[in-house]
């Protein structure tokens, strides 16, 4: 065991209560329509580029990689992961990091 001081303690104690506090709210709504809205034109960009109408995240990401625009391969997979987040927040998600690291099982 590690033998922190209290004042460690104090801020990883708030931070834990913090976390398991429900989410105040979703993301605002003009934050997510901004992300949904920057995806449909990234993807509409790539389809017609590409000209594969039903290219995916996956697909622009290894065109993108294949011409040596890494960064911005991982920048469109960002956007996509926080429009899935947004989409599908996982509020209890601190709980369950929490159990698990207490010994608890997952159900």
């Amino acid at each position: 065991a590690l033998d922190c001081s209290s004042e460690q303690k104090f801020l990883r104690r708030t931070a834990a209560e913090r976390a398991l506090q429900p989410p105040i709210s979703r993301l605002p709504s003009h934050e997510l329509n901004d992300i949904l809205s920057q995806l449909e034109v990234l993807m509409a960009i790539a389809a017609a580029t590409l000209c594969l109408p039903g290219v995916g995240i996956g697909r622009l990401r290894h065109e993108l990689n294949q011409r040596g625009c890494c960064g911005l391969a991982k920048a469109v997979s960002q956007l996509h992961h926080a429009r899935r987040w947004a989409a599908h927040p996982r509020g209890g998600l601190a709980s369950e990091v929490r159990s698990a690291l207490l010994g608890s099982r997952p159900d």
